[in-house]
């Protein structure tokens, strides 16, 4: 994930406009990629990654989870 790395770069030299950049092609690259997403909008604001638009992508995939459920014994029982 080349423009994840370049924008952490930028975002480490205070580059912030061309580092958000990076992230935001690094998410459309990598839709799927739930770490990239919650990394790029941490840049923004340490708060923004459990925020309102973290959960808006989470809820936009519908039934569709972004992780695998937990299968336990025992977890199920309950």
């Amino acid at each position: 994930h080349a423009c994840f790395a370049l924008g952490r770069y930028l975002a480490q030299n205070w580059r912030a406009a061309e580092a958000q950049a990076c992230f935001a092609e690094a998410v459309q690259l990598a839709p799927e990629n739930w770490s990239i997403r919650r990394q790029a909008l941490w840049f923004e604001s340490p708060e923004a990654p459990g925020g309102p638009k973290f959960w808006s992508a989470v809820d936009a995939l519908g039934p569709r989870r972004y992780y695998r459920p937990v299968r336990m014994r025992g977890l199920d029982e309950r």
